[in-house]
């Protein structure tokens, strides 16, 4: 599974008001071909284009006009390749005009050429998601060779340039895979990044269900580890469990961050589908069940969804 499900870390999840999180279509792809893609687990055929810029826009303003908006997002499949661009564009745009905290979650390619622009765009938080502490176990993970240096270049364009006020790093936590982090707080000081989110590993059942793939011990001694290493780099760690997978572990070496409102959070996939609350994180399906939205529709049934 992909690190961050819904929010950027950077988005303060206890924030008053509907969020919206948004996948925008890849018809060349991500980049990358990682065997624990969120999006690809869950069956989300982003090459689709049936909703175009504009749409999305649209969406957001009458979205607007009915509900307080808190935040709006954009985790998938790569809002910065230069095929999504036209989609993240419109969304950052749009989110930022109705007074909403705005965030991508990246991989990093395409981030130090775009890093200009996304401060133009008013973006509020960017996550660049890296899970190794080398570029031979990255790259590896990733299926992407040179993915990477190029996100760590972008890392140190976007903080030296300053435009984008929170930026942040998310890391996939593993079943024993604590060694493959331990070194990343040292790469991350040297780019001037602050902020280092750790998310566990889900897995799905054959209902579509997910679960914690590591147990609670486990998640609360790696994160208590990894937080005293990132201490020393002046790096602070948030514990990343939006959907508190982990429910009831004790974390107290780092911030733990999950949702208190699932029930008031949308995502949409580029075909006009939306999932509500903790059915986003269940794999997708195409049933009759499922909520549409296309662009000669009103907004107001979708909404009405929300906080149900």
């Amino acid at each position: 599974m992909a690190a961050v499900a819904v929010l950027t870390t950077t988005i303060d999840p206890t924030a008053k008001g509907t969020i919206l999180t948004f996948i925008t279509p890849a018809t060349q792809g991500c980049g990358m071909a990682c065997g624990y893609c969120f999006i690809d687990r869950r069956g989300e055929e982003t090459r689709m284009e049936s909703l175009q810029p504009e749409d999305y826009s649209r969406f957001i303003r009458e979205a607007a006009d009915q509900h307080q908006i808190a935040a709006v997002t954009i985790q998938g499949r790569e809002p910065l390749a230069p095929s999504s661009m036209r989609w993240t564009k419109a969304i950052l745009e749009t989110g930022a005009s109705v007074g909403a905290e705005t965030g991508i979650v990246t991989n990093g390619l395409w981030l130090q050429e775009n890093s200009a622009l996304l401060g133009e765009l008013d973006c509020s938080g960017v996550t660049v998601s890296i899970d190794a502490d080398s570029a031979v176990a990255h790259d590896r993970l990733r299926r992407a060779p040179g993915a990477w240096e190029r996100a760590m270049d972008g890392l140190r364009t976007l903080t030296s340039q300053g435009g984008v006020a929170r930026i942040a790093v998310n890391s996939l936590y593993f079943k024993n895979g604590i060694s493959r982090l331990l070194d990343l707080p040292d790469h991350l000081a040297q780019a001037g990044v602050k902020l280092w989110s750790i998310s566990p590993m889900l897995r799905y059942d054959k209902f579509g269900q997910p679960h914690a793939s590591v147990s609670n011990e486990e998640w609360i001694e790696a994160i208590d580890l990894l937080s005293q290493r990132a201490a020393r780099y002046g790096v602070s760690v948030v514990a990343d469990d939006e959907f508190e997978i982990h429910e009831g572990a004790r974390i107290s070496s780092a911030v733990l961050r999950i949702l208190s409102r699932p029930s008031g959070i949308m995502r949409m996939q580029p075909d006009g589908r939306c999932s509500f609350g903790k059915e986003i994180l269940k794999s997708s399906s195409s049933s009759k069940e499922d909520m549409f939205w296309m662009p000669d529709a009103g907004v107001a049934e979708i909404m009405g969804q929300m906080n149900r």
